[in-house]
């Protein structure tokens, strides 16, 4: 399974490790999804409230394979059922076969010990100012060191052919 896109305020890799969770409870009934490794989901944010997408029993839509639509204060419970809702449809089921709310609660009881919804929003890092002026600084100091080395070492090959050439220079001479 690979989010392949996400404009929500929820966090991909956290959310990705939630999705795997849910798919590994509800493996243990149904087996595992045949088509998981190649599962694309893709997630919106939405204003208020929450909807999902999902092919029937299948991969291969041409963007995604679960479209979730999801607000930024959401509960643990509606992210968990909302995408185990969609995972059923990819199992192959109707609405008729399954319950809306899939997870019973010592499914998500034990979902709520590995997760809590505080842990999957995005956390911004704050952005740190870069001092470009000093960074070029640094990089014409560096780059001075290594030519004035080049300098130098060519510098003393000169010399060395200088004393060679004076000495061809005695001996061609005599």
């Amino acid at each position: 399974m690979k989010i392949i896109k996400n404009t929500s305020g929820y966090d991909s890799r956290k959310l990705q490790s939630l999705f795997t969770a849910i798919h590994n409870e509800i493996a243990k009934d149904e087996g595992r999804l045949k088509h998981w490794n190649y599962l694309w989901v893709e997630i919106r944010a939405k204003s208020y409230g929450y909807s999902g997408r999902a092919y029937l029993g299948k991969v291969g839509g041409v963007e995604w394979d679960i479209f979730l639509s999801v607000s930024p204060n959401l509960t643990f419970e509606s992210i968990s059922q909302l995408f185990a809702h969609e995972l059923y449809h990819s199992y192959g089921f109707n609405h008729h076969q399954f319950k809306s709310n899939p997870l019973d609660e010592k499914q998500m009881a034990r979902l709520k010990k590995k997760f809590k919804i505080e842990d999957l929003h995005r956390v911004e890092k704050p952005k740190v100012k870069v001092d470009h002026v000093k960074l070029r600084y640094e990089n014409a100091q560096k780059k001075l060191a290594e030519w004035e080395s080049k300098q130098k070492r060519t510098n003393n090959l000169v010399k060395k052919w200088k004393k060679k050439v004076a000495y061809y220079e005695k001996k061609y001479t005599n």
